[in-house]
């Protein structure tokens, strides 16, 4: 245990932080988040609509690109991100625990995480602009309240808020 009240207080809330994030991005993970806001979206006509690809494909014809803000890519590289703010934090804890105190690491570590969770928040506000009917410079869930759903829609949309959430107290 280190022995400095504030450098314990630090790692102590740096694992809360670092396990909520683990907590929502796995959970997100999961539960292929991601392409169920996609999919609400498009049903609302607030983006594009991914069961609109289906008619591209039965007219031979290329369908426009996944936007990254939907992809599996996007949430496999939160939870990533997620998993190495863990791994930064227990080494963080064990060299405070063996009494090593290394600032210039520290800050080291601080500016990798600083910008992997920028890469998070950006990939997270980034637009859809793959539909011209159906424009979205921002996320339907960051800009619209989720009181308006229900089930399975009411809790894609506050999963997404809490990973953007998360990811913006990370950064």
């Amino acid at each position: 245990m280190p022995r400095e009240p504030f450098r314990f207080f630090s790692l102590l809330l740096e694992l809360t932080i670092a396990a909520v994030a683990l907590g929502v991005f796995v959970h997100g993970r999961m539960f292929e988040l991601r392409t169920a806001l996609w999919t609400i979206g498009g049903q609302q006509g607030w983006n594009s609509n991914p069961r609109l690809r289906i008619y591209f494909y039965a007219n031979h014809q290329e369908p426009p690109e996944i936007p990254f803000l939907w992809t599996e890519s996007l949430a496999e590289s939160l939870l990533g991100i997620a998993i190495v703010n863990a791994v930064v934090w227990m080494t963080r804890a064990a060299l405070a625990c063996s009494g090593v105190n290394m600032p210039l690491v520290g800050a080291l570590y601080d500016l990798l995480l600083s910008g992997l969770w920028t890469f998070g928040v950006n990939s997270q506000m980034s637009s859809d602009l793959t539909d011209t009917q159906h424009l979205s410079p921002h996320p339907w869930y960051l800009e619209r309240s989720c009181l308006a759903f229900s089930g399975r829609d009411a809790a894609a949309c506050r999963q997404g808020k809490a990973s953007f959430t998360v990811a913006v107290v990370c950064m």
